[in-house]
């Protein structure tokens, strides 16, 4: 079963119950559902009444519908999921959460865990279908790994001189069934990319153009002339060999270029070995 399904059990009472058995105080099945961090406790009786009209459920606290709440696989219930005409909450004040209200009581400590004024347990019925339900934070019961329950129904109709009548199922003292385990967690990760554009570091005291960078600009520039001057010279080539009547005088002018570009070149070279003597005094500088 994967974590979006309920986990779910029920539990058919083999005893006859109907609205002609026991004028109808009886249970014929109940449920078990806990999903999501909320459980649900339902159970069909034999016939509803309404809290609110019904004096039996007004003139008496002890007409109530109630689960006993096993956890973990306990022998003895830990917590009880009650539904009456008017409770008590954890406050100390009436719980009203409609016409019929919840709470959840830690047996143990003889206390409310959760009420339905602020604590989201909700209570409810349906006539037609003669149903009770509860429904409540599983943190009410200290969120179990497994729980089991035991459907009770207490009827008063002495209004609270006498001793009411209760019906449970499964029948018998500290009988559970209808075990359910809790949904895996489900957790959702959501992976976000951020794309971060870094700006460019400027430093706040700008840096003089140093010796360094001049070499090589002027390196820059004189392998510039000498590329233009080679493309000549090939070109000048061309042309003596098409043109054989002016090339005595294109072979002065070739003999003056090779002779410039040749200047330019030591040039070149005299700037780069200036330029790397340069760095290698910045090198030291930077060291010191």
């Amino acid at each position: 079963m994967s974590s979006a399904e309920a986990q779910t059990a029920s539990y058919n009472d083999p005893r006859p119950c109907s609205s002609s058995v026991d004028d109808g105080i009886c249970i014929s099945w109940l449920s078990v559902q806990y999903s999501i961090g909320r459980i649900s406790l339902t159970m069909t009786v034999g016939k509803a009444s309404h809290p609110k009209t019904d004096p039996n459920w007004q003139g008496s606290d002890l007409t109530n519908v109630s689960w006993n709440i096993f956890v973990n696989k306990s022998t003895a219930p830990t917590y009880q999921a009650i539904a009456a005409d008017v409770l008590i909450g954890a406050s100390g004040s009436p719980v009203s959460s409609g016409e019929l209200s919840g709470g959840i009581w830690n047996l143990p400590d003889k206390g409310y865990t959760c009420d339905g004024n602020t604590d989201s347990v909700e209570a409810s019925y349906d006539l037609s279908a003669n149903i009770y339900d509860i429904t409540f934070p599983a943190s009410c019961v200290g969120t179990p790994s497994t729980l089991s329950v035991q459907a009770l129904w207490s009827y008063d109709t002495t209004e609270g001189t006498g001793v009411p009548r209760i019906v449970s199922s499964p029948d018998g003292k500290d009988a559970a069934c209808c075990s359910v385990s809790s949904d895996p967690a489900t957790s959702t990760r959501s992976s976000t990319r951020t794309s971060t554009t870094q700006a460019p570091v400027i430093a706040t005291g700008a840096t003089p153009i140093t010796a360094v960078q001049l070499a090589f600009t002027g390196l820059g520039q004189a392998l510039r002339v000498m590329t233009l001057l080679s493309g000549a010279l090939f070109l000048l080539g061309l042309l003596m060999l098409i043109t054989l009547p002016g090339s005595r005088l294109l072979r002065r002018l070739a003999h003056r270029l090779s002779s410039a570009a040749t200047e330019t070149q030591r040039i070149g070279t005299r700037t780069i070995s200036d330029s790397a003597r340069t760095k290698r005094s910045g090198s030291v500088s930077w060291r010191d």
